[in-house]
């Protein structure tokens, strides 16, 4: 593990090198991440936030991982996404192109002299922290007060270089009164490859925000994303989730309830293949009154894929009159797959509302035999339940583009199993 420590802070000098004219307050901003991760020793397996993970053998490979940085983008290239985007943002091996319409601002965090509104400390995750001390491209989106925009703002990232690992870091604010939503799509990673990107986002009073997570990436990549949402007063938000791709995927989601009356929504739905890790560690933390958090989680999977869901939900002392759901069910499809899902409740006070709830098993055999016995192929009722399964989460996507590339990933996931 020394070992892996020591790679890993040579390729944080590595992307040091990257940086140049950082603003002061940007500068002071890193110099406390990195001092926390001095502190913070890797992640490993034994800890509780990161069991059944593949944490150690991911470690195991950060010497030979490069920075990245070998690939000129091209802003021509047409969105993975069909339709029409008030903002676009690239990011291919750490190269960086963006425009946005009116009502949205997109500038480089360190050239700003704006401090970041998210406060860290060792509490938090290890690539959080990583990332708000080292990584190369760092961008803050500001949907600007009381606009709404129509059409969504599109975050493509990219990972085509083999052995490398790519940081980054975006910062979304919607200011008070504003509403928009955001599509993250993350794909490629060709070869053994490492993408921890952080996504920070602040939905400030009476805004509303729907963002969207889409992670296709290729077999051979490992993704680690963080993804922070901090929700004030009177405000709505809805977090979308869908992992498909990568060897292993991980995301850790943490909606912080900070003002009264916010209404939080979280969906995902993942379906893991061959030898595929999908790991989700999700917290729904309320820290104000009067609160609406509903976490919903589906998962499938088959072959000999692994997938693993772990959430808490925390209310906070003073967080009276919250409500809370939190359920995740999973379908294991093949004998050699396998599904864990450990739900957790930690509630500091009184007059609330909690409750979740967890299932894993295989297709129910009463469902196969009421369609075979109507004349349905076994092959195709296998299909329908399990298109039906999905289908509470699928058909609430407002975008019609990204559901349909959603049905698309499902319908090939089940050709392979």
């Amino acid at each position: 593990m020394a070992d892996n420590q020591l790679a890993l802070r040579d390729l944080q000098s590595a992307h040091m090198e990257l940086f140049s004219d950082i603003a002061e307050v940007q500068k002071s901003d890193r110099k406390r991440a990195q001092e926390l991760l001095s502190e913070k020793s890797l992640p490993t397996a034994t800890e509780e936030e990161w069991r059944y993970s593949r944490i150690d053998t991911l470690l195991s490979k950060v010497g030979n991982f490069e920075v990245g940085g070998a690939t000129v983008y091209d802003s021509g290239r047409e969105p993975l996404i069909d339709g029409a985007f008030s903002g676009r943002i690239l990011l291919t091996d750490g190269h960086l192109w963006f425009n946005g319409a009116d009502g949205i601002r997109i500038e480089q965090i360190d050239n700003s002299d704006n401090p970041s509104t998210f406060a860290i400390d060792n509490s938090d995750d290890y690539f959080r922290i990583f990332a708000r001390g080292y990584a190369p491209v760092a961008l803050r989106v500001t949907i600007e007060e009381g606009y709404q925009l129509q059409d969504p703002i599109l975050l493509e990232v990219e990972l085509n270089a083999s052995t490398t690992l790519v940081a980054p870091r975006f910062e979304f604010i919607f200011e008070k009164g504003s509403s928009a939503s955001v599509i993250e799509v993350v794909t490629g990673g060709g070869g053994a490859s490492l993408l921890t990107p952080l996504v920070e986002v602040g939905v400030r009073s009476g805004a509303s925000c729907t963002y969207s997570y889409l992670q296709n990436c290729d077999g051979w990549a490992s993704i680690v994303e963080n993804v922070v949402i901090e929700a004030d007063k009177d405000s709505k938000v809805t977090y979308n989730a869908f992992g498909f791709g990568a060897d292993y995927g991980r995301l850790r989601f943490d909606g912080r309830i900070v003002g009264d009356d916010v209404d939080m929504k979280v969906r995902a739905c993942y379906f893991g293949s061959d030898s595929q890790m999908l790991d989700f560690r999700t917290f729904q933390r309320h820290i104000a009154p009067r609160s609406t958090s509903d976490l919903l989680f589906k998962g499938a999977v088959g072959n000999e894929a692994h997938s693993v869901y772990s959430g808490l939900v925390v209310i906070e002392e003073g967080a009276v009159k919250s409500d809370a759901y939190q359920t995740n069910r999973n379908l294991v499809l093949s004998p050699g797959a396998r599904a864990d899902s450990v739900p957790n409740l930690d509630i500091r006070e009184n007059s609330v509302r909690c409750s979740h709830a967890s299932a894993v098993g295989p297709i129910d055999p009463e469902m196969m035999f009421y369609l075979e016995s109507r004349g349905v192929d076994p092959d195709e009722a296998r299909r329908l339940i399990i298109e039906g399964f999905f289908k509470e989460i699928t058909e609430t996507i407002p975008n019609l583009n990204l559901r349909s590339q959603i049905g698309a990933l499902v319908a090939n996931k089940l050709k392979g199993i």
